[in-house]
């Protein structure tokens, strides 16, 4: 539904902008992986992972408006987005479909 596939987009935006500026510094060649699965009904996980150089750290403690933009979208969407670095980004967003988000209201 557009109340879903908006945030959605915009995070898959951000994310994949984030990745452009700044996973391919050198202007090598550059890897995103995009997935989404339902985890059950109502429940997806969105996937981003690519094979930039990562974040630092202290990543939840970043004062960028992107990260800021991403996570205020996942809670939007009654969800949360979690980071791993593992040869490269892997950020998964949680999130619930629209109808699923009115029940938990």
């Amino acid at each position: 539904d557009i109340d879903t596939a908006v945030p959605l987009g915009l995070i898959i935006n951000e994310l994949f902008t984030n990745f452009y500026k700044y996973g391919m510094p050198d202007g090598g060649r550059g890897m995103v992986e995009i997935n989404l699965e339902q985890v059950n009904p109502g429940n997806f996980i969105l996937g981003f992972t690519d094979n930039g150089p990562g974040l630092k750290d202290d990543w939840e403690n970043a004062d960028t408006l992107g990260l800021k933009l991403v996570h205020v979208l996942s809670q939007q969407l009654g969800g949360k987005m979690s980071y791993t670095f593992k040869k490269g980004s892997c950020f998964s967003i949680y999130f619930k479909d629209t109808a699923t988000r009115k029940i938990v209201e």
